[in-house]
């Protein structure tokens, strides 16, 4: 989802609404820009550590499709999610797919 526009998101998620059956879930995971300036912050990261984690929130920029157009918190994605008509939005820790 952070490769998506910031004038692009609600369509966006509203085309993957479309998509979904019926009461159907969609699950998202994204870099947490709450998270991410906390790391940032942290008096003892190191300025290695702390350039990566810069590159969790812009992108790795490698190559043209590696860059985040948006920095997404829960409460972000959240109304975005809502415009779209998302009926239901929840956090939840891990989706149990890989170690993250």
């Amino acid at each position: 989802m952070e490769h998506i526009s910031q004038r692009d998101m609600v369509a966006t998620h509203k085309g993957i609404r479309r998509l979904l059956i019926p009461n159907g879930e969609l699950m998202i995971s994204v870099p947490d820009l709450d998270t991410l300036c906390k790391l940032f912050t942290h008096m003892d990261l190191t300025l290695e550590h702390r350039f990566y984690v810069i590159r969790m929130m812009f992108g790795g920029q490698t190559d043209d499709f590696d860059f985040h157009y948006i920095g997404l918190s829960f409460d972000i994605l959240s109304i975005y999610l809502a415009k779209a008509g998302f009926a239901t939005v929840w956090r939840v820790k891990d989706f149990g797919l890989f170690n993250d």
